[in-house]
């Protein structure tokens, strides 16, 4: 990816992270219904809600020997912004929950797992 392409993707990153107003989870979870209200807003308002429940899926593999270049780009394209969608929904969610509830979920691999 060239550094204009890069510095594009950093820019179209900090515009999606803009303007979440989330209420951190408490550690007792006590919360809950409110955390759960914005959280679930917020991710829908970046359009990453699929992160959740596991229904935006990786972009299909293409049949190398016979993809043109053009293809290949447009192909690697879609999956580094599958990559970064997916691992922003993740950095939301690890953001707005606690110290102690974050090191619990940090390890898992996915939003999904998280939610």
């Amino acid at each position: 990816m060239s550094s204009l392409s890069t510095s594009l993707a950093n820019t179209e990153l900090d515009a999606l992270t803009r303007g979440l107003a989330i209420v951190k989870l408490c550690d007792d979870g006590s919360n809950w219904p409110d955390f759960y209200l914005h959280a679930k807003k917020a991710i829908r308002a970046k359009s990453l809600s699929g992160f959740l429940d596991d229904t935006i899926i990786l972009p299909t593999s293409l049949a190398l020997p016979l993809a043109t270049p053009e293809e290949l780009d447009l192909y690697n394209r879609r999956v580094s912004k599958h990559t970064q969608k997916k691992y922003l929904t993740q950095h939301i969610l690890l953001s707005s929950v606690s110290t102690r509830l974050s090191s619990k979920i940090l390890t898992l691999e996915s939003a999904k797992l998280m939610w």
